[in-house]
């Protein structure tokens, strides 16, 4: 039986850093992941967005989490040979007077200040966008590829046979009577779950106070040229190159199937239109759709379940998984080696569903 110290199910963003990190510091690792049924990882744009919401709201721990997450993915741009990560304006157009007063609060306050660029009235921009409330170019923002990211770690877990690509059924995980878990052949000291919306369905897991939203997006070619800078107005506009974009995300609870729809393709193709006041005659050259697994107070799921601490969870951070899992992995990983302990905010010792 092939002896491994952590047996990660999950490949998306999560489970890939995770697994990355661990495998840096000399620790022998297994990810399963089939790749089969539609995950918020793929279909992310992988926005770094410093404030957020119609109050303009920073994250907690956002600077930390900024410094953190350039770091990894400069780090594995570096080792991988590929970039990943793109620090680009982002440029949020105010949707009422209620969020320009609400910015002007912002701009008044020091823990904001250095996100806040310049502030711009209505047609100030240089941009044909329709913005009568006026607009704010934020800095300390961008994205990173995750489909990219998400391929070639795919590979690099291959080149060193740590993936297996097949789907995991929880049944076949036992215990050996040990510390040990053995799954098909591979007995884990550890077993970490990072299947995102799977996790619904984990029998160790699934009562976590769980939040999952299903979210679509469009990657368009469009007839005219786009600026270089994302855009965001309730729905956001992603530049891939002068002529291609991506739109999104639209927001759906308690969906039955986890399939593109044609509502969310209007929704997004309306939104962009009213953003332009030029006809762009966008083409859909792709539609995804993921299921986004945030929690009901707004902070990840981190740690051991309490009767199986071999059994562990990293999964739960929603829409802002771009920015937060590189520095919770890192956290994750120093819990797990070097026995810190982990955030208090994440842990899942403060879930009393378990």
């Amino acid at each position: 039986m092939a002896q491994v110290d952590t047996l990660i199910v999950g490949q998306g963003l999560a489970g890939s850093i995770l697994a990355w990190m661990l495998m840096q510091r000399g620790q022998r690792v297994v990810v399963v992941d089939a790749a089969l049924y539609p995950s918020a990882s793929r279909c992310a744009a992988g926005i770094v967005n410093p404030l957020s919401g119609p109050r303009l709201a920073k994250t907690a721990g956002f600077e930390t989490r900024w410094r953190v997450a350039a770091r990894v993915y400069g780090d594995l741009s570096l080792q991988l040979g590929k970039p990943f990560w793109n620090e680009i304006p982002l440029l949020r157009v105010l949707r009422s007077d209620n969020e320009r007063q609400m910015l002007e609060q912002r701009r008044s306050e020091a823990n904001y200040r250095p996100y806040i660029d310049t502030i711009m009235g209505s047609g100030r921009t240089g941009l044909p966008i329709d913005d009568p409330f006026g607009s704010v170019a934020l800095k300390n923002a961008g994205y990173v590829d995750t489909a990219a990211l998400l391929g070639v770690l795919r590979a690099y877990l291959k080149t060193h046979d740590s993936l297996v690509e097949t789907s995991f059924v929880y049944e076949h995980l036992k215990t050996s009577g040990s510390d040990a878990w053995d799954w098909h052949g591979i007995s884990a000291t550890q077993v970490i779950f990072c299947e995102g919306y799977g996790v619904s369905a984990n029998p160790w897991f699934h009562t976590l106070p769980l939040q999952p939203v299903a979210g679509e997006v469009l990657t368009l070619e469009t007839g005219a040229e786009l600026p270089r800078q994302i855009i965001n107005k309730g729905h956001w506009l992603l530049p891939l190159n002068d002529r291609a974009c991506r739109v999104g995300a639209t927001y759906a609870w308690g969906w039955q199937r986890l399939e593109p729809t044609g509502r969310a393709r209007e929704e997004l193709l309306a939104a962009l239109s009213a953003l332009w006041r030029i006809d762009l005659t966008p083409r859909v050259v792709a539609h995804c759709i993921g299921a986004r697994v945030g929690t009901t107070d707004k902070s990840p799921l981190l740690g051991r379940h309490p009767r199986r601490p071999a059994l562990l969870v990293f999964n739960g951070f929603g829409s802002k998984g771009a920015s937060s899992i590189p520095y919770f992995a890192e956290r994750m990983v120093q819990h797990l080696l070097d026995a810190k302990p982990l955030p208090a905010e994440a842990d899942i010792s403060r879930c009393a569903a378990l």
